[in-house]
């Protein structure tokens, strides 16, 4: 059908379609290397052992890893472009923070022991986990099959819009995310945060396909991107800068098949340099008596981590590089706070049977229509509950990663049952919103409201709830720009003497229909 539509405009409206960048593909090698790479890293971890762990640990650390990276790696091989990989980036996300985790240290944000019996009791959840995910994500697209098309148009802008959006409606809307954060309006803040997310995405998208050719592009390239990375650093909140570059390395693999190693490896490094000074920045910038601007923000933050790690005399700067790793992946480590759970589950604290899940059902109602509505604290209630802070600690928020809530709630058949239901629930995403994105703003929506999925540390009625809220100001955004160009477009006259009127929205001249169904044919 896509293909008719294309074949029946005249040829002065195709000639005018932007194309996507004719690239090789080059994501098969990388999907070998990246392969490579990983069974070096495990057998090292598995014969030098650098941190003494036993056998049955070893296993189930390289068990969990190879299973968690498997989907991506099957995902780079396939030949199509457009299909995003959010699955399969949510199974990576299991493969450090409960797989190569299980290699080093049993040290997490969680100041406790933990027994050798119940680490790897986690590393078996985690494993249970990953398969019953990978599993119903599979089986959910047997069934399926083609019978959940994917939706359409939802987002009435093309490329052709990127000078309005890139020069005008972009920057705004960022000023007023940022402006109704300050004044601490929560939902309306939230909103804006959403369009933003989609504004940027669409463009990203734009510039990785190919449909980005004018001027604007260098807008993006040298200040929308690197302001919106800086703004994340300088505020000590680093995933909002790790979590944009993900998706832009997301989006490039995707339309442009292959990997961005420099830009990953930048990444990376930022992350080791930043990560263990976290703290101490935020001690610095956040009691300080005058606010940091961004540049000042960041440029202090990467001083602290430089010092930290190159300015150590005594210790050497090996000592120091693997002690910036260690506590790099002390705050991804997951695995230790599901063992300490597991041992404290039933014993110490009973299930709570779906508690932790009753939030859901009020998600979806505004606070501005029911002005009362509670609080959600779980970040603390759970962690008080537990024990794992202090009992004058009212104000901090302690992690609880999916796996580790289903678990809290309903013991091994939880961590079975609802991550079947993720899967079945994946696949749907995919099959609507990711794998066959008609045009280039579909693929920035499906990905927007999707984003949040990939790296999953809090618990699941908290994502719900800001799912909820950037879902609510896209579709008003929506509705109110097609409402905009809805105006009739008035045909010939009828042999009735009357005027036939068509309803239908304009379109802008470089219409991006079936850009992204061409890119997939592409070799």
């Amino acid at each position: 059908m896509l293909d008719a539509q294309t074949s029946q405009r005249p040829p002065q409206a195709s000639a005018r379609q932007p194309e996507v960048a004719k690239t090789g593909d080059h994501l098969p090698l990388d999907a070998w290397i990246a392969a490579t790479l990983i069974a070096i890293l495990l057998a090292w971890f598995k014969l030098a052992n650098p941190y003494g762990k036993v056998p049955t640990r070893l296993w189930l650390a390289m068990v969990v890893t190879a299973v968690g990276v498997a989907p991506l790696l099957l995902w780079m091989r396939n030949p199509r472009r457009g299909r995003l990989p959010v699955f399969q980036l949510h199974c990576v996300f299991y493969a450090f923070s409960f797989g190569l985790v299980g290699f080093l240290d049993d040290v997490s944000t969680l100041n406790r022991d933990v027994s050798e019996t119940y680490m790897q009791a986690a590393q078996w959840a985690a494993l249970l986990a990953l398969t019953s995910l990978i599993g119903g994500f599979y089986v959910a697209g047997h069934l399926l099959g083609k019978r959940l098309p994917p939706c359409r148009a939802i987002m009435p802008v093309t490329p052709g819009d990127l000078g309005w959006i890139a020069w005008g409606l972009y920057p705004l809307v960022v000023l007023l995310a940022l402006r109704t954060r300050v004044l601490a309006i929560p939902y309306v803040s939230q909103s804006f945060t959403g369009l933003q997310d989609f504004l940027f995405l669409f463009l990203t998208t734009c510039l990785v396909a190919g449909a980005w050719r004018s001027a604007g592009r260098l807008l993006y390239v040298f200040i929308y991107l690197p302001l919106l990375l800086l703004v994340g650093i300088a505020a000590g909140n680093i995933s909002s800068s790790t979590v944009p570059a993900m998706l832009v390395c997301m989006l490039y693999m995707s339309f442009r098949r292959r990997v961005p190693w420099v830009f990953l490896a930048l990444i990376a490094a930022c992350f080791v340099i930043l990560q263990p000074v976290k703290g101490a920045y935020r001690q610095t910038a956040w009691r300080g008596e005058a606010s940091l601007g961004v540049l000042e923000g960041a440029k202090m933050f990467f001083s602290l981590g430089y010092e930290e790690l190159f300015g150590n005399q005594v210790s050497g700067r090996r000592v120091a590089l693997t002690e910036a790793m260690e506590k790099t992946f002390a705050r991804m480590n997951h695995l230790h706070v599901t063992g300490a759970v597991i041992e404290d589950t039933p014993s110490v604290e009973p299930f709570l049977k779906g508690q932790t899940y009753l939030p859901l059902l009020t998600k979806w109602i505004p606070r501005a229509v029911w002005s009362n509505k509670p609080q959600e604290r779980l970040g603390n209630e759970w962690a008080q509950r537990y024990g794992y802070l202090g009992e004058e600690d009212f104000g901090t928020s302690f992690n609880l990663p999916w796996l580790t809530e289903m678990f809290i709630n309903f013991g091994w058949l939880g961590v079975f049952g609802i991550h079947l239901a993720v899967g079945f629930g994946f696949r749907a995403l995919h099959q609507l919103f990711l794998d066959r994105p008609v045009s280039l703003a579909d693929a920035a929506f499906g990905l927007t409201i999707t984003a949040a999925l990939v790296i999953v540390e809090s618990n699941l009625s908290l994502l719900i709830g800001r799912w909820a809220i950037s879902m609510i100001s896209l579709m008003a955004f929506a509705v109110v720009l097609r409402s905009v160009r809805r105006a009739p477009n008035q045909e010939p006259v009828t042999a009735g003497g009357k005027r036939r009127v068509s309803n239908a929205p304009r379109r802008s001249g470089n219409d991006d229909r079936g850009l992204v169904a061409r890119s997939q044919r592409m070799p």
